[in-house]
């Protein structure tokens, strides 16, 4: 009898077929079916991308910088990305404490491969890792490809959008954790950590011996009156593994050039940093062309990345005076990001129990497209990009008004 395979033998992996991004189910599997309102104009606070909205696209002068010496990208470079941008990078991420090398320094497909690549150096199938809920979805579907468990901890409903820090020492003396994921500036509810703070964070997972991994793809991206704070910064000796890159703090995500830096004395962190090594030596590689430019890129990103974000604080400012005294809704105290989200009472409505339901019939009704909270594990809430025109928000403020009116129950006082 044959033992031999058949064409069809041939399918994908199981490895494959384990996770999904739920950003992308939802677009394709639910959203891609509703019917939206289109005698209304369709005003979208979905796309992440700021290079689609014409207020925020990079001056010709940052283009420029990548034409220059093209010639050189064509040649290999080295798998953790040219040197003179590690050192660079090492450069900016020094302090008086923390004399960071280029072998410090890992480049890489963007921050999405960042954490792919912490994730698979970091933990094992059947391990655990901390998370934040609220936060950004990717991780979810990367953990689950991976086999590994999520324990998620809270974030205070306040403004601030600060760690529930007992929750979070309740989720570290039980959850044996390999990893703990912070992210600051916080996508999706784009908040801003104090440094005091920050170093409470530090000393929880110090105590416990937990290792960071953060978030702070939007470390440039804050607002006038806020300071971006490095967490690596501020460690004493413990390890932290801080991901950023040029995607989001240069307004060029296309370009998919981010990087992994690393705290912590050599002699804990030594055997990480040797796996990132192995694992850069076969994928995730940077785009050479941005790579090769990552100095020049990000020295002008911080200086034309200020004037974007007096944009998006007054564009902030603006839906938060226009949505003031709108029953059932609460708006974060949005300080960075590109992000603002909207908290929903659903008692105060008719006939919606969760945020997808809220953001579809949004959709149906006012052809306006936002993204429900349960894409972030967070089912009281939508997001919002806040990049569109100030006609945009107008229009949206007037139509949201009448719609949350709409769904309001009337409270019968004779009762």
């Amino acid at each position: 009898m044959s033992t031999a395979q058949t064409w069809n033998d041939i399918l994908p992996s199981e490895e494959c077929t384990r996770g999904k991004n739920p950003i992308r189910a939802y677009v394709e599997n639910v959203l891609s079916k509703a019917k939206p309102n289109l005698q209304k104009k369709k005003i979208t606070f979905t796309l992440g991308d700021p290079a689609v909205y014409p207020e925020f696209q990079v001056e010709h002068s940052v283009a420029d910088i990548i034409s220059q010496d093209v010639e050189k990208s064509l040649q290999l470079q080295e798998p953790e990305g040219p040197l003179a941008s590690r050192q660079y990078v090492a450069n900016i991420y020094s302090t008086d404490q923390w004399k960071l090398k280029a072998d410090d320094v890992f480049l890489t497909m963007g921050g999405s491969s960042s954490l792919w690549l912490l994730l698979n150096v970091l933990t094992n199938p059947g391990d655990n890792i901390l998370v934040p809920s609220p936060g950004f979805p990717l991780i979810f579907a990367m953990a689950e490809n991976r086999n590994v468990n999520l324990v998620s901890y809270e974030l205070q409903s306040g403004e601030d959008g600060y760690i529930d820090l007992e929750d979070l020492e309740a989720k570290l003396q039980t959850s044996n954790a390999k990893f703990l994921l912070v992210n600051n500036p916080s996508n999706p509810l784009g908040t801003v950590w104090s440094e005091e703070h920050i170093r409470d964070i530090l000393a929880l997972a110090r105590k416990y011996q937990v290792p960071i991994v953060a978030d702070e793809m939007y470390e440039l991206l804050v607002f006038g009156s806020c300071q971006p704070i490095c967490i690596g910064k501020l460690s004493p000796s413990q390890p932290i593994f801080v991901i950023s890159g040029l995607s989001k703090a240069c307004f060029v995500p296309g370009w998919r050039c981010g990087w992994i830096v690393c705290y912590g004395k050599q002699e804990i962190i030594s055997e990480v940093k040797k796996g990132l090594k192995k694992l850069c030596q076969f994928y995730r590689h940077p785009n050479a062309v941005a790579a090769l430019k990552v100095p020049e890129v990000f020295e002008m990103g911080k200086k034309f990345g200020k004037e974007r974000m007096l944009l998006v604080e007054r564009k902030a400012k603006l839906i938060k005076e226009k949505l003031r005294g709108v029953q059932g809704i609460t708006l974060y105290n949005t300080k960075g990001a590109l992000y603002l989200s909207i908290f929903l009472d659903f008692s105060k409505f008719k006939n919606i129990e969760n945020s997808q339901q809220f953001a579809l019939k949004l959709f149906e009704e006012e052809n306006i497209n936002v993204l429900p909270g349960s894409l972030f594990y967070k089912d009281n809430m939508i997001r919002l990009v806040i990049l569109c025109s100030d006609d945009d928000i107008d229009d949206f403020a007037t139509r949201f008004k009448e719609f949350c009116e709409r769904l309001l129950i009337v409270e019968n006082n004779n009762a």
